[in-house]
């Protein structure tokens, strides 16, 4: 079964491939919980058609620059194939260089499609955390309503400081993606990350609202559970 499924797979992104022109039209690719998100080169070479009737993709999708093709829960197997067919990097973005020059004019996107896509990809590997911290507190909010356990008990305590997690440490989690997405080492992105976190930020002196650093003046802020902050941080990081 297993080996049917990689089949099943491998065909679907290989018609994809067919509609969107190819692997040299493909300039960037990555995905959500339930859709695979590429990005065009040349969105004239896309027979949309063609690609809303391979098998395995449920509906098509345009918005922001994207072809998002909603698969469903196997997205990320579908992804993975997607990614050895095309010959992306981890992290979804392909070569800039198109396979064939002479039938590919690269259409740069717009600085907000590009401002979205970096904030996608950003955002993205968080999402299964969020949700996963989501179903936590669900739980949690059921747990207590039903009156299984007190929500001052041992049980509820630790379930809560799994819910919130996610939420809570949320700037490592953008960090390491903002660092690939930038293309630093990843390590970098989660020490921007933990900066932001250093209790001098989170619990500040009485009166002390920013700190000088240069040309800089840095916030004394509650970054927990941010997210443009560390984009930001580790975009500036990656300048040098």
């Amino acid at each position: 079964m297993q080996n049917a499924s990689n089949y099943e797979y491998g065909k679907m992104c290989s018609d994809i491939l067919d509609a969107i022109g190819g692997a040299g039209n493909v300039k960037n690719v990555f995905h959500c919980i339930t859709r695979l998100r590429i990005v065009p080169v040349n969105r004239d070479l896309v027979a949309m058609d063609k690609l809303k009737n391979v098998s395995g993709i449920m509906k098509v999708l345009e918005s922001s620059g994207q072809l998002q093709c909603v698969i469903g829960t196997t997205v990320p197997e579908v992804y993975a194939d997607f990614l050895a067919m095309t010959g992306a990097a981890a992290g979804g973005e392909v070569s800039p260089e198109p396979a064939d020059k002479g039938e590919i004019e690269e259409k740069k996107p717009n600085l907000l499609t590009r401002g979205l896509n970096t904030l996608a990809s950003c955002v993205t590997p968080g999402l299964y955390a969020i949700v996963a911290g989501g179903m936590i507190k669900g739980v949690i909010s059921l747990f207590t309503s039903l009156g299984l356990f007190p929500a001052d008990s041992d049980i509820i305590t630790v379930l809560e400081a799994v819910g919130d997690a996610p939420f809570y440490f949320m700037p490592f989690i953008i960090g390491y993606a903002a660092a690939k997405r930038f293309k630093v080492k990843e390590i970098f992105g989660i020490m921007v990350a933990g900066i932001l976190m250093y209790s001098t930020f989170l619990s500040p002196p009485e009166g002390v609202t920013s700190y000088s650093f240069g040309l800089f003046d840095i916030p004394a802020y509650n970054y927990k559970g941010s997210i443009f902050p560390v984009i930001l941080s580790v975009w500036i990081f990656s300048l040098f």
